[in-house]
């Protein structure tokens, strides 16, 4: 699988550490298919977790060993019980996938399926707590039992927390293909890792990485407006000041959109897996974060002008008596896929094998 962001050491001479090296993925794709509400289910994930396997074996080299499915169309039977996406089932998979790193180790988490939020006090911009949505989290009404999600700082905890603590040079990669998914991980840049999407953001965060360093350096600013951009920063998340790593480990998240954000659903309309899947083995397995970044944001627009260009007709023939109900308006807004990272990126950094 590729690496993103900083490079790992390639020690030519060590053989023996080459050998060790191991590569793992985990791939969760949720339909909800055997849920009594239809407006529960989804169409794609199972299809997509599918794209991303073939993906990882035809292109990364990947051996079916090295990959664990957890999908709600793997069966009953209890020989498959435990690839079930439950809550249980995916915090087993998910720690077993990160147990005992060592130096040069891959790993590889793709999640498809429902995310939520809830009113957390959380430490972020929104003050939203995010999380993945098990198969067991939904009751039969379509309520959602908290008690059953998967938070961000509990998911932090089991796949981000070991590869820092134990301070090896490996490797997280995990690509969320769901709605308020930017922060998934809790990963602390992902304003700084902007490539595209609104200028004045942009400007901000590079404006508060300047502004931080002030606050490090200057014993001429007035304490009051010290403290006053302190709150700011706190309120915007903790802009990045590109302050050096503080573990060697190198984890990096790529999410179909921001928190707050929604995913256009087209029954014809590519997912983040399409898109990755195309990308990686029609144009470039070894392009720039930018670059793939960039095809993300341009496709997501396309998929956009086609929807409001499909319910401006369908708006037309209601008016004109062709259609008896009022078709769904498209969301105002465009998805705009976030790069969310351990570190600060180079985002013209090349992913390599």
């Amino acid at each position: 699988m590729p690496l993103l962001g900083r490079p790992l050491e390639d020690p030519k001479t060590d053989d023996s550490l080459t050998l060790s090296r191991k590569k793992k993925a985990l791939l969760i794709g949720i339909n909800y298919t055997q849920h009594p509400d239809f407006s529960v289910r989804l169409s794609k994930p199972a299809h997509d977790v599918d794209t991303i396997r073939k993906l990882l074996m035809e292109v990364y080299g990947y051996g079916s060993q090295e990959i664990v499915v957890l999908a709600d169309t793997n069966g009953t039977t209890s020989n498959l019980e435990h690839l079930r996406p439950t809550r249980e089932n995916i915090i087993q998979q998910m720690a077993d996938l990160v147990a005992e790193p060592r130096q040069g180790d891959e790993f590889f988490l793709y999640y498809t399926g429902h995310t939520g939020q809830y009113d957390g006090q959380a430490p972020e911009s929104d003050c939203l707590t995010e999380y993945i949505m098990p198969l067991d989290a939904l009751s039969e009404d379509g309520e959602v039992i908290l008690e059953k999600v998967i938070p961000d700082y509990e998911l932090k905890r089991i796949l981000v927390q070991p590869l820092t603590i134990l301070n090896q040079e490996c490797q997280l990669i995990a690509i969320i293909d769901a709605y308020a998914s930017g922060t998934l991980l809790d990963l602390e840049h992902h304003r700084c890792n902007r490539v595209v999407g609104p200028p004045n953001l942009r400007w901000r965060s590079d404006t508060f990485g300047v502004i931080s360093g002030l606050l490090q350096t200057s014993s001429k600013i007035p304490p009051k407006f010290i403290e006053y951009l302190r709150r700011t920063g706190r309120r915007y998340d903790k802009f990045c000041n590109r302050t050096p790593p503080r573990t060697s480990a190198n984890i990096i998240s790529i999410s179909a959109c921001e928190d707050s954000q929604t995913l256009i659903q087209q029954p014809e309309g590519k997912t983040l897996a399409n898109m990755l899947d195309e990308y990686l083995r029609s144009y470039n397995k070894h392009p720039k974060l930018k670059d793939l970044t960039k095809f993300f944001h341009n496709e997501f627009n396309r998929s956009s002008r086609i929807l409001w260009k499909s319910y401006a007709a369908e708006m037309k023939r209601f008016k004109s008596g062709k259609r008896a109900e009022l078709p769904p308006q498209p969301p105002r807004h465009k998805e705009n896929p976030q790069v969310s990272s351990l570190h600060p990126l180079r985002m013209n950094t090349t992913l390599k094998l």
